[in-house]
């Protein structure tokens, strides 16, 4: 007998869930001999009856209009069929395509059921009004009701579509584009209710974005990237930074700006900013000259019952002590230090040696140096001396634990590499990063 029909229907339930991923969807290319729920119900006539009898299989609708197969609005009809009344995400990807009558069909079979959408993404293609007219629908109370997420980032934005979601009460995350400086803060869209936002800002325009998040009274997570200016972006205004903008609520914060085009304005938004509660922060640029803003940022967020524990750093230029170093007096509490992309000159690594004299970062319990260049020697002396073997070290308070590096350990001196086989033997926990 096969195992599998002895289960329990509420286990084979649950193992039905996880067969849901992330990333998993109803029918990207209508192929439903490859995706789940549709392929479990075609396995056994058992498997049939539970998976079309279970409406949380059914959670995650996407479309593609291009293909778009014949029987695309039948399935679409036995999903949303199947889920009954369950909430359920809705991704739809247009890949540019002009609408004809039976997308627009599918788009006011899906609209129709607007209150049990959960998260929206739409991928767009082109600069027309297509989307403001077929959402249209969906513009008033009752709509949208169990909306969390939106995700715009890939379609082209105006306040008429934004204003669609101002009665989604339960909005808190959003991916949106760049943003004009007419949009942003602007309009009916719920600004006040997002704790997660992730979106686009041109470099030398960064008042109306600190504007906005500064509006923001529950902002905990901010995912940002700066583009260059384009030929039609007005010229930024002489009042630039005449005030400093506190997001006060915010915890975690990655900032992307290695795409930006105005090398004297890269680091024009950590100027403007104060973040007192900061615990987490990502950084990527194209070179360690960001480093001085970095430091005059913790200096001004002065902080005290939420010091940051987390930084990470990308950049693609060597980096000085001289820079570095000043960043991380700045921020004692620091537990976890990630640096990538970077070359890591010498004085960085001697400077972060436990001295009795100087503990610099003395709670730091995880190091990572991914895809980096560096001196190993240098390296096994600061694991050395900031690891806790065990035995007694003049009370230096040795956290360190966890070690991430890009070294092939076959590259390295033989005296080096049993220097941090012998660590790891005394509980250093140490893995190489491909």
């Amino acid at each position: 007998m096969d195992p599998a029909t002895m289960l329990p229907i509420e286990l084979l339930i649950e193992v039905f869930e996880l067969c849901q991923e992330p990333h998993q969807v109803g029918f990207p290319t209508g192929n439903l001999m490859r995706e789940s729920p549709w392929l479990l119900s075609l396995v056994s006539h058992e498997w049939r009856t539970i998976a079309l009898s279970t409406p949380s299989l059914w959670r995650k609708l996407c479309i593609y209009f291009s293909p778009f197969p014949e029987n695309v609005t039948e399935l679409t009809r036995a999903f949303l069929r199947r889920s009954a009344s369950f909430p359920f995400s809705l991704v739809i990807c247009d890949d540019g395509v002009n609408f004809l009558p039976a997308h627009r069909q599918l788009i006011s079979l899906v609209t129709e059921q607007s209150h049990r959408w959960t998260h929206l993404h739409i991928i767009s293609f082109g600069c027309d009004n297509k989307w403001e007219q077929s959402l249209a629908s969906i513009d008033g109370p009752g709509c949208l009701t169990m909306l969390t997420q939106v995700n715009l980032a890939r379609t082209e934005v105006s306040n008429t579509l934004l204003n669609f979601f101002a009665h989604a009460p339960r909005l808190q995350v959003a991916f949106l584009p760049v943003l004009p400086a007419g949009i942003l803060g602007d309009g009916l869209f719920p600004w006040h209710q997002l704790t997660t936002l992730t979106t686009d800002y041109i470099d030398l325009l960064v008042d109306p974005m600190l504007r906005t998040l500064h509006a923001i009274p529950n902002l905990r997570t901010l995912s940002l990237r700066a583009i260059g200016m384009d030929d039609t972006t007005p010229s930024p205004s002489p009042s630039l930074h005449r005030r400093t903008w506190s997001l006060s609520s915010l915890e975690t914060l990655t900032l992307r700006i290695s795409d930006s085009a105005a090398d004297s304005y890269r680091g024009a938004l950590l100027d403007g900013i104060r973040l007192p509660i900061l615990t987490t922060l990502s950084l990527e640029t194209l070179d360690s000259s960001i480093c001085h803003q970095m430091a005059a940022l913790f200096q001004r967020s002065a902080r005290t019952s939420h010091p940051l524990t987390s930084l990470s750093l990308s950049c693609d230029s060597p980096l000085f002590a001289s820079e570095l170093i000043p960043v991380l007096r700045q921020i004692p509490h620091l537990s976890h230090l990630v640096i990538s992309e970077a070359i890591i000159m010498d004085d960085v690594l001697m400077a972060l040696i436990l001295q009795p004299a100087d503990v610099l970062i003395p709670l730091l319990d995880f190091l990572a140096l991914q895809d980096t260049r560096f001196t190993p020697e240098l390296l096994l002396r600061v694991v050395r001396s900031r690891f806790n073997d065990g035995y007694f070290h003049s009370g230096l308070p040795r956290r360190l634990k966890y070690l991430r590096m890009s070294l092939h350990i076959a590259e390295i001196e033989p005296e080096v590499a049993r220097g941090f086989n012998d660590l790891c033997d005394l509980g250093l926990d140490a893995r190489l990063l491909r």
